[in-house]
């Protein structure tokens, strides 16, 4: 049981780390946009990586209540 919890742990880190990978680098500005319109921006794209997670965590909780059967 230990093992499949670490093993479920370190897929979801490397999970997480290859979906943000950009988020270590700088951004691009875009003298288009304005401050408040990034930020915007950044918060929506947030949103939308936290319900990609949280459906990824979903399917492998599935998964490890199937394997459990």
């Amino acid at each position: 049981m230990r093992l499949i919890t670490l093993l479920l742990a370190l897929v979801i880190v490397a999970g997480l780390v290859v979906y943000n990978k950009n988020a270590l680098l700088p951004g691009a500005t875009d003298s288009k946009q304005t401050v408040k319109e990034q930020a915007k921006q950044i918060i929506d794209n947030a949103k939308s990586s936290a319900s990609d997670i949280q459906k990824q965590m979903e399917q492998e909780q599935k998964r490890l209540e199937q394997y459990s059967k």
